[in-house]
């Protein structure tokens, strides 16, 4: 009787690649672990290119797990206190805007803890690691958008608070993958008290062993909490840079809307003409200036361009 086919298909090299990095990266410890996105970019920018000069048929697996750990030895690892939730203060995780929630989990929360957005009502996602959050692909965006329709865009109406909590089947014994941090979203009424919208699970926190290990776990904790002090501090220096800029740019449209408007006579047309070319110049070095320094978006300077432009237009047609 004749063999039957395979019909399963052959791995290309990439696969093959991928496949190996994602079982060595999962037995790193929680600091090294890299995000699928940077693997991503590591196989097509370092390992593909370094596998091009062997033929296909001569690729070996070890030849492919030792180019992976060059470019795994090659990367900084982070500190690996930071990944640890009981080094970190739970005032860190507490009253976070329902809509700063994305933020909060970018820039503010180390890219290594399990974290799970815990909206009762509104939405709930899975436990996940922050080093591969994504705002759609997690389901924060469909939760946060659960909630406007219910708050609108109000300040104060709703907030996150954070829980330290053990990950199913695991131990209290202070190892920084046994743990995760469970953000429950608050509705916050004009009158009273705040109302959790799901359960409250039990808090749980390592202390240590003896007097010794609680004594480390403190002054740990001090480091961790002074450096993530510095990355919220900066953040709101950020925030409120980028708050002047927006002010600013409705301040300066106004006032070129303004000379645009104005009544041109033979007294003091060089005046409107002087005026309006100084600041047309100055708008617009500024807009440059804040999209340069990323204080405002790219769909937020085209906007504003534009309305300098129509300005621009409808000042020369006078």
């Amino acid at each position: 009787m004749p063999k039957k086919k395979s019909t399963s298909k052959k791995l290309t090299l990439y696969q093959k690649v991928s496949k190996k990095f994602t079982a060595l990266n999962n037995k790193l410890p929680e600091e090294q672990k890299l995000s699928i996105q940077r693997r991503r970019q590591l196989i097509k920018q370092g390992i593909l290119p370094a596998l091009s000069t062997t033929p296909k048929s001569k690729i070996r697996v070890k030849q492919i797990d030792e180019i992976i750990k060059g470019q795994i030895a090659l990367i900084p690892t982070r500190d690996p206190n930071l990944c640890n939730l009981n080094y970190i203060s739970p005032s860190q995780y507490q009253e976070i805007e329902w809509f700063e929630i994305d933020e909060f989990l970018q820039r503010r929360l180390p890219d290594c803890i399990y974290v799970k957005v815990n909206a009762g009502r509104f939405g709930s996602t899975k436990i996940f690691n922050t080093r591969n959050y994504n705002y759609y692909f997690n389901g924060v965006q469909q939760i946060t958008e659960n909630i406007r329709k219910e708050v609108g865009n109000e300040s104060g109406s709703a907030f996150y608070s954070g829980r330290q909590m053990l990950r199913p089947k695991m131990k209290n014994d202070g190892k920084a993958d046994s743990y995760y941090l469970d953000l429950v979203l608050y509705i916050q009424p004009k009158r009273g008290t705040a109302t959790p919208q799901s359960t409250l699970g039990k808090i749980t926190r390592y202390q240590g062993q003896d007097e010794v290990e609680t004594k480390n776990i403190k002054e740990t904790a001090t480091k961790v909490n002074n450096k993530l002090d510095k990355i919220l501090s900066k953040l709101t220096k950020e925030k409120e840079a980028k708050g002047r800029a927006f002010r600013q740019i409705k301040k300066d449209d106004k006032k070129i809307t303004k000379i645009v408007n104005k009544k041109v006579t033979p007294r003091n047309e060089f005046k409107i003409i002087e005026d309006f070319a100084k600041n047309y110049e100055r708008a617009k070095k500024k807009l440059d200036n804040y999209l340069s320094k990323g204080l405002i978006s790219k769909a937020k300077y085209d906007k504003a361009m534009a309305s300098l432009k129509e300005n621009y237009d409808k000042f020369n047609e006078n």
